[in-house]
């Protein structure tokens, strides 16, 4: 009777999901098998014998310009051959009456890439479907996958199913990740549910290399393999022990050419080596372990228990992650050196050479571990050995390259690599846009400018590995990398950067280029321990006062300066001078704390956002020499005697005018939001300079789960002691503007007032231009 209702829901379901879609008569949806550079296999089934037929192209309008066909049957494989590496192709299946519409766009896959290409793949496992609770959760850790990585391929590690002779099971797990396979191809690996007793039916669904117990494939210059480790406490030895057929293939494999050549080795299998609170699995740390780190594999994922897990021993990454919809498991004391997180999840990794990046991402898109590995060139021997830093395009992090010309002679000398890691602060603005161009053409050098914007987190890990690389840790933002060396803060930047780059110019070129090469060596560090362990180490007081260092902020003091005096010159009374102050520091409050959480990514990232800031800038400065010029006219027109001739006054009928209009529009509170839009803006297009690590730190947590609370405590605080001297001079501001006893002096001392108030607005123009 059980199996009889899982068959009719599952024809319901199936049913309408394929109805929806108009892709009738499918039985199982077409999916992509055994991709490579240049092949792939497209499988499908139908209800009927039928042919197999699929017309593929890469015309930009889904045009099909070849086509490949399989024998007539049921089940439907046919292999593509002859394909380009690395290139996107749309594709059509035709089978009878069971057709995917022409011009379908959601029918597509890609080779895999060449060498040195970036791409992202994602593993998951233990998604153990049926109809039961577990199918919820499992497709919300796929749609998950699609939505926040897309990856090219995906490891699968194993307990795919409940029990893997069930047909109806097989077909259902296929409907559910269909939204995965129409596009990537899936790599398996058997759990003991999927074995089934040897009654399985796994392999009349993957078409997979070596015949699919074990294998291998590579990807992008990277080697990935795929182990028969079901569960190794029930599993026989003779399938793990050096007599054993796995034992002699997996020797042999990493002793390949092409894993030794790799930039990464990555190990995938259904059974964890290593369990905190659980013993360890004897015969895979006895047998296979010592492998592994003979040649160097670099991370090893795994499921079995119901969990994300991550844990480095040797220097081996191990990563448990069955998070993919089976039930989760009860909670367990975790270790200082292991990560554990009871979440459905998967994992994201992004391989951009030299670095591969994991990412543990749970099905709400939040980041709940991570960690980078760095290649080392001179084991891996990889191709693209000049890359900037090797870090370059992650998910988390961005990079812009600028070519700086000095030279008056064209040579063959190449440019000078350094790297600016930028907070977008005035100071970096003055790095990139001025400080750097003259130097390049006071030394008659080219440079090749990488800038790293410190808002992505990802390059946050990047600097903080260069600072492992180097041992020079916790620098001043923002920074400067240049010959083997890192300039961290303005003041350093000042004292040593040209000296270093006239050391770089009179070095000979070849030495020169090894010096300012920005390939990193370390085979793996992981970042993101590190910032936890600085985080940690932080105190209430330091981030504090770093706070209230960093909030001595010109611009803004000019600003409300400006806006307060402005607002007493048109009669405006005490209360509401006092709203517009709060409202004003509250604006440049919140602004600040919401891009310590990362908000205004957006503007900040626009190609405009320079100019913009670099446009309300100079109006400023503008406007401060103005009154400061203007202020200076006053002192000497006060000195002949002609005091109610000022600039810095208005007429009486047109003051009573603005006057007037000033308080209606004060009434529907548009000069509340005036001032709240001021705010945002001076706050937001002039990022103070900070000089200190807290807040880029401070940000990198609060994109953790586990320290968010803690990180935005800090935040908090840290953009409460930032606003405290922007407060003082709003208080001040508005008793030397209101206080009768000021305005009883200043009607004595105009002359004197003038002055000082020329003094004060000359200085802050002068501060705001250097």
């Amino acid at each position: 009777m059980t199996k009889i209702i899982k068959i009719v829901s599952f024809a319901f379901i199936t049913g309408a999901l394929l109805c929806s879609n108009a892709f009738a008569r499918f039985s199982v949806l077409p999916y992509i098998q055994n991709t490579t550079a240049t092949s792939v296999t497209i499988c499908w089934e139908t209800d009927e014998i039928q042919e197999s037929l699929v017309k593929y192209g890469t015309g930009k309008n889904v045009s099909y310009q070849y086509s490949a066909e399989g024998p007539q049957g049921k089940k439907h494989r046919v292999a593509i051959k002859n394909l380009k590496p690395g290139t996107l192709y749309y594709y059509q299946v035709l089978s009878g009456k069971d057709v995917i519409p022409a011009g379908n766009r959601d029918f597509y896959f890609n080779t895999a890439s060449r060498a040195g290409e970036p791409f992202v793949f994602a593993v998951y496992g233990d998604t153990r479907n049926g109809l039961n609770s577990y199918d919820t959760d499992h497709e919300a850790v796929i749609n998950s996958i699609m939505k926040f990585s897309a990856p090219q391929f995906c490891l699968v590690t194993g307990d795919l199913v409940d029990k893997g002779s069930d047909t109806f099971l097989w077909e259902n797990f296929l409907r559910i990740e269909n939204s995965i396979t129409r596009h990537a191809v899936i790599y398996p690996t058997y759990g003991s549910n999927d074995l089934s007793k040897g009654k399985d039916t796994y392999d009349n669904y993957f078409v997979l290399p070596n015949g699919g117990k074990w294998y291998s494939f590579d990807w992008g210059g990277c080697h990935f393999i795929g182990l028969y480790a079901w569960d190794t406490f029930a599993q026989s030895k003779k399938e793990l022990s050096p007599d054993s057929e796995q034992y002699k293939w997996l020797v042999k494999d990493l002793e390949s050419e092409t894993n030794k050549k790799a930039l990464f080795t990555v190990v995938f299998m259904h059974d964890a080596i290593y369990q905190y609170g659980k013993p360890k699995n004897t015969n895979l740390e006895k047998y296979w372990v010592p492998l592994f780190k003979k040649y160097g594999v670099d991370t090893v994922y795994c499921s079995g228990a119901h969990l994300y897990e991550h844990t480095v021993i040797d220097g081996i990454h191990y990563v448990i992650s069955g998070g993919g919809g089976a039930e989760m498991q009860s909670n367990y004391a975790t270790g200082d050196t292991t990560n554990v997180i009871y979440e459905f999840h998967h994992c994201k990794v992004s391989v951009n050479p030299p670095v591969l990046k994991s990412e543990a991402i749970n099905v709400n898109g939040n980041v709940l571990d991570s960690f980078i590995l760095v290649s080392n060139f001179a084991e891996k021997g990889s191709e693209n050995s000049n890359s900037s830093l090797g870090l370059s395009g992650n998910s988390n992090s961005s990079e812009r390259i600028e070519i700086i010309e000095g030279a008056l002679v064209q040579d063959d000398n190449k440019p000078i690599k350094l790297a600016l890691f930028s907070t977008d602060c005035v100071y970096c603005h003055e790095i990139e846009n001025t400080t750097l161009p003259a130097l390049a053409k006071k030394l008659n050098i080219d440079l090749e400018l990488h800038v790293f914007p410190l808002r992505d987190r990802g390059n946050f890990e990047k600097l903080v590995i260069l600072e492992n690389e180097y041992n020079d840790h916790d620098n001043p933002v923002p920074a400067v990398f240049l010959g083997g060396k890192i300039l961290g803060g303005e003041k350093e930047i000042k004292q040593n950067l040209e000296n270093l780059l006239i050391d770089l110019k009179e070095m000979p070129p070849e030495t020169r280029e090894a010096r300012t090469d920005l390939k990193i060596s370390e085979k793996s560090y992981d970042a993101e321990n590190n910032i936890v362990q600085r985080f940690k180490s932080f105190s209430l007081l330091p981030i504090m006062v770093a706070g209230l260092i960093d909030g001595i902020n010109p611009c803004a003091f000019a600003t409300i300066i400006f806006l307060l005096s402005y607002l007493a010159i048109l009669r405006k009374s005490k209360q509401e001078l006092i709203l517009a102050g709060i409202v004003f520091t509250f604006a440049v409050f919140i602004t600040y704390f919401a891009v310590g959480l990362g908000g205004f990514s957006f503007f900040r990232a626009m190609s405009s956002y320079q100019l913009i800031s670099k446009i309300l800038r100079y109006l400023i400065i503008g406007l401060v020499f103005t009154l400061g010029i203007l202020s200076l006219i006053d002192y000497y027109k006060c000195l002949k005697g002609k005091a109610s001739e000022m600039f810095l006054q208005l007429p009486k009928n047109l003051k009573d005018r603005i006057h007037g209009q000033i308080r209606n529009y004060a009434a529907t509170g548009g000069l509340l939001a005036s001032t709240l839009v001021l705010g945002f803006l001076v706050s937001l297009f002039e990022l103070a300079c900070t000089g200190q690590i807290y807040l880029p730190t401070l940000q990198y947590m609060a994109g953790l789960s586990q320290y968010r609370g803690a990180a935005i405590k800090y935040l908090f605080l840290y953009n409460i002691m930032f606003i405290l001297p922007l407060a003082i001079i709003f208080i001040f501001t508005v008793f030397g503007t209101t206080s009768s006893g000021f305005l009883r002096f200043f009607e004595k001392k105009v002359a004197l007032i003038k002055l000082l108030t020329a003094i004060l607005f000359l200085l802050l123009g002068i501060i705001l231009l250097n």
